[in-house]
């Protein structure tokens, strides 16, 4: 699903308190989640996919339901080919991957600044730093834990510049030569690599923090925390897509006509180059004359990878929906932390 470079020979040591096979029905049995679907069968890298696993014919489109907008975004298998995909080609959609991006950070951005003990990023901070504290006692029993207070704050710090250095390539007054976000702006936040290039520089800059200072010793430990750091950022973007419905935030956001197709690159940033922001479609969607439809790049199979990446994505919005409540303000740390275990499980 998504992506997590973390390489041990006891992995389910290092993560100590999060017993993987059994953690479904532990979760269940008090009630902090319903019985939710298996995302783990589902193979994780882009390369994975071939022309020989294309059984699924149908795509899965991302779509708001307008009860109150408190409740998810579900997947509605009638996607290619339909009415619908044919208006949506219609029209220019050149500047919506800008508009989601820029409402995004301006979400981040404002929920970092107030990350207090009750917000939503505390809680999922929260539980990044615990997992973050198992991974280095597992590195070294003898090494002293780091104050999840103190970490959490580090944490913040690092998201904050990372994203307000993201806002700031898509203002306008910042960068007058911004007109679509291109590969380099989106793979900021939903690439692992260059998330994690701009994390490690963060953590530089903030070399005299006692936590920071015993990451930047440990170079494996570095990378760990990264890792989650990527994961645990993705899942707030998620969670504030799906569950807020404030009128500028996650409601705006989800009557973005392309929503669904931004939302699946969210999942897979590699599809970024085969989209078409123009006519709000995929290369192979599209009109199969244009520069990106004639693109020498498209991988065999992308049609199947675009449907199992879609799969995935919808997968992952059913599981943030079943898991969390609709009020944001009412998440717990038990639920991240399984949420957090599902997506590991299946890296």
């Amino acid at each position: 699903m998504i992506s997590m470079d973390i390489e041990f020979d006891y992995q389910n040591d290092v993560y100590g308190f999060l017993d993987f096979e059994n953690i479904d029905k532990q979760f269940q049995s008090k009630g902090i989640i319903d019985e939710t679907p298996s995302l783990f069968s589902i193979p994780t890298h882009f390369a994975a996919y071939s022309a020989e696993n294309s059984g699924q014919s149908a795509s899965y489109l991302i779509k708001a339901e307008e009860d109150n907008f408190g409740g998810k975004l579900t997947p509605n298998i009638s996607r290619s080919n339909d009415s619908e995909s044919k208006d949506l080609g219609k029209k220019s959609h050149s500047k919506d991957s800008l508009k989601f991006s820029r409402k995004i950070a301006k979400l981040l951005v404002e929920n970092l600044a107030s990350a207090t003990e009750e917000s939503v990023v505390s809680v999922f901070l929260r539980a990044s730093s615990k997992i973050m504290n198992s991974i280095h006692t597992a590195f070294d029993e003898k090494a002293q834990v780091m104050p999840t207070e103190d970490l959490i704050q580090s944490e913040v710090s690092i998201l904050q510049q990372i994203w307000k250095e993201f806002r700031d390539c898509l203002s306008y007054k910042k960068n007058n030569k911004i007109c679509l976000v291109k590969p380099e702006h989106w793979n900021r936040i939903f690439n692992r690599k260059t998330f994690a290039d701009q994390a490690i520089k963060a953590c530089q800059l903030m070399k005299n923090d006692p936590s920071i200072k015993l990451l930047l010793n440990n170079e494996c430990l570095l990378k760990c925390f990264c890792d989650i750091l990527f994961v645990v950022n993705l899942l707030m973007v998620f969670t504030l897509v799906i569950k807020d419905g404030s009128p500028k935030g996650g409601k705006f956001i989800k009557e973005i006509e392309t929503a669904d197709n931004l939302i699946v690159l969210m999942t897979n940033p590699d599809l970024f180059q085969y989209y078409n922001h123009r006519s709000g479609k995929f290369a192979s969607e599209c009109c199969g004359a244009c520069k990106i439809c004639r693109s020498k790049g498209i991988p065999v199979g992308f049609k199947s990878i675009l449907e199992n990446t879609r799969v995935k994505t919808s997968m992952l919005i059913d599981t943030i929906s079943k898991v969390f409540p609709t009020n944001l303000q009412k998440i717990q740390e038990e639920q991240v932390i399984y949420l957090l275990s599902v997506v590991i499980q299946s890296s």
